[in-house]
């Protein structure tokens, strides 16, 4: 799965906007004790293999979260929206693999308590042909 981590972190990297939004970085798993606010995390939910005749495909699904400890709800969905601008309904350059394509199929919103930190979360679907 490195070459789809590589990816997503790609796309993050290149996309000056979300690099903007996401304050304190985006991460694999899970952030670095003290890193700052709003920050997002992405991981591995699912992967399965999809045979078609002669052609190798993967079914992938990656759930991704922006984290926030503003008072308010609206500065994470903010920055998630942005997020999701980058991921939803896009393409991923995935070294091996074409045709990658990737669309939401659930977000949530929450206040973790008692810390006080808004999380977003959804799950992308990603859908890759092995070249």
């Amino acid at each position: 799965m490195t070459p789809l981590f590589t990816a997503v972190y790609e796309a993050y990297d290149n996309d000056a906007p979300l690099k903007a939004a996401l304050e304190g970085g985006l991460f694999l798993e899970s952030a670095p004790p003290g890193t700052p606010y709003p920050y997002g995390t992405f991981s591995l939910e699912s992967r399965e293999p999809l045979h078609m005749l002669t052609e190798t495909w993967e079914a992938v699904k990656l759930k991704f979260a922006v984290f926030s400890d503003e008072s308010s709800a609206a500065d994470v969905c903010e920055v998630f929206e942005t997020l999701d601008d980058v991921y939803n309904a896009g393409e991923l350059a995935v070294a091996d693999y074409s045709l990658v394509s990737v669309l939401r199929e659930h977000d949530s919103l929450e206040m973790i308590r008692p810390e006080g930190i808004w999380r977003y979360s959804a799950r992308y679907r990603i859908v890759m042909k092995k070249a």
